[in-house]
């Protein structure tokens, strides 16, 4: 939401300036074109941030589908994504419904974490990575494991 916002304002300012300077200098006045051309930025930063993301979301699904997967089934459990085959989980399936692209973003957006960590270390199964470092933390906190002896 903040994205939206703030991709939102800063085309709003830079279209409603632009108008207003380009209005001033022909016409001798800015205010009204001003308030058109900022509420045009504004339609047009949040349809360009939805558009981009919604591009980056069907790469990322095809590049890390268990990832998303998982992303998806936490986020909404009573959609049942986890019972979705692999050959199901596929762009097609989310391009058709806004809801569905919804949906997907949302996920992209809280895998986010995981799926920059995977761009530094490249072969790691993210998912894998991430359930092994939260046992290695349990274990940690429990005092048994790497390092660990007893708590103190």
């Amino acid at each position: 939401m903040v994205r939206v916002l703030v991709s939102g304002t800063l085309s709003s300012a830079c279209l409603g300036l632009a108008g207003a300077s380009i209005s001033a200098s022909l016409l001798g006045t800015g205010a009204l074109p001003f308030l058109i051309c900022s509420c045009a930025g504004f339609i047009f930063g949040a349809i360009g941030f939805y558009r981009s993301t919604m591009a980056h979301s069907l790469a990322m699904l095809e590049r890390y589908p268990r990832l998303i997967q998982l992303h998806l089934d936490a986020n909404f459990p009573s959609r049942g994504f986890m019972r979705w085959r692999r050959e199901d989980l596929r762009p097609e399936m989310f391009r058709g419904s806004w809801r569905m692209q919804s949906l997907l973003m949302t996920a992209l957006l809280t895998a986010q974490p995981a799926i920059d960590v995977s761009a530094i270390v490249p072969r790691v199964d993210v998912s894998q990575s991430f359930r092994a470092n939260g046992l290695i933390a349990n274990l940690r906190r429990t005092g048994i494991g790497a390092g660990g002896g007893s708590p103190s």
